[in-house]
């Protein structure tokens, strides 16, 4: 497993979705996400088909690195990660 940086404990998961007016804006899981961030010695890393893991945790599939044309030692876009509640700074949501 890669050594994603960690989410300070004071700070939440900053988490967007689609809302339309009327709408009750609802509490989501990570596992919910259409896509959560990483961050990976300080670099955005975008990661899709964010499935739990029985063991805890999840895995993902890396879409992106940020800023665009970033380049990672042991990160690159479509391999598998593992990850932690704590490493996710932001999610997406899945229109459910």
């Amino acid at each position: 497993m890669l050594n994603f940086d960690v989410r300070h404990p004071n700070f939440g998961i900053f988490k967007s979705s689609d809302y339309q007016h009327g709408q009750q804006v609802a509490d989501y899981e990570i596992s919910d996400a259409s896509n959560v961030i990483l961050h990976y010695q300080s670099r955005g890393v975008i990661v899709v088909d964010v499935k739990p893991l029985d063991s805890g945790g999840y895995s993902g599939t890396v879409s992106a690195i940020e800023p665009p044309g970033s380049k990672l030692q042991g990160v690159r876009e479509g391999y598998r990660v593992v990850f932690q509640q704590q490493h996710v700074f932001s999610m997406a949501t899945k229109t459910l």
